[in-house]
């Protein structure tokens, strides 16, 4: 498994994919990681019965409605248990809002309800004028978790009691505690700007350097999960003829970075990819 799409390897070994479609929101990156954890596999296979339906509403929106909330899906830091074989682009995945710190909590009002709320007219955004892809999710608490995504932009809302159905309506925004209170501002202005522009400063993704060292120790950890060794994860990412040339050499600089490589990203599976949730950015 890999972000997106499965790797291609060049003619010389090396990996072929395009760095820039790695750079993924911190939220993606941590299902990323989440959905390679073997644990994780293990619950989503043995808890059949706590998975939600879903179904595709008029405004191409999904929506999903739970009937009993999943005690394994939030050891996981998640509000309801996703499918580990799709990847952050496809799967419907909903964080904890007291483990995304970019969670937002919002009011929904009917469209013709709005002039009820007292608040300036800016801080009212209708879900259906945003050019993105939407998921609705209803808990079984009766809270419901909107997630909004795009190319760059992850952007996770939740109610405590809706007062619409489905994605028809307003959203007035809030921020009501102090605590994480810069991520929901960042959240806040990325909505604002996807809502007022219908383009957004992804200011919650990881960027640059980082978002390489990530997506190849994804695909180092893939390659050592269907068994591959450290000499196969160093071919695959740099290539063939520079691991043949270096590879054994004193200082034994091409190994240490495979090694490293490796260890970080089977941290990152089994427990750190939480701290993804925290960033900003890197």
């Amino acid at each position: 498994m890999t972000p997106y799409d499965k790797p291609k390897l060049g003619k010389d070994g090396a990996a072929a994919k395009s760095v820039d479609s790695y750079r993924l929101p911190n939220p993606a990156w941590a299902w990323e990681h989440l959905r390679r954890n073997s644990g994780y596999g293990k619950d989503y296979d043995n808890t059949p019965q706590q998975r939600a339906k879903s179904a595709l509403l008029a405004s191409s929106a999904e929506f999903i409605s739970e009937r009993e909330a999943s005690a394994t899906a939030e050891k996981w830091g998640l509000v309801a248990l996703a499918d580990p074989s799709l990847c952050a682009r496809d799967a419907p995945v909903f964080w904890r809002p007291d483990v995304l710190a970019g969670a937002l909590k919002v009011q929904l009002v009917g469209v013709n309800d709005v002039h009820k709320i007292r608040t300036s007219p800016h801080e009212k955004i209708n879900l259906t004028d945003l050019n993105c892809g939407r998921t609705i999710f209803d808990s079984a608490d009766g809270r419901r978790h909107i997630l909004i995504r795009c190319t760059g932009v992850w952007i996770q809302l939740y109610c405590d009691a809706p007062k619409t159905h489905g994605d028809e309506g307003s959203v007035i925004l809030q921020i009501d505690r102090l605590n994480n209170y810069r991520r929901r501002l960042d959240t806040v202005d990325q909505l604002l700007s996807l809502y007022r522009s219908h383009e957004c400063e992804p200011s919650m993704m990881v960027r640059g350097r980082e978002s390489t060292r990530l997506e190849f120790g994804l695909r180092a950890y893939d390659i050592i999960s269907a068994g591959g060794s450290h000499r196969d994860v160093a071919i695959a990412l740099l290539g063939y003829q520079r691991v043949v040339d270096t590879w054994g050499m004193s200082g034994h600089y091409v190994e240490d970075w495979t090694r490293r490589l490796i260890n970080r990203s089977r941290d990152l599976v089994n427990g750190e990819y939480k701290t993804f949730l925290t960033k900003k950015k890197s």
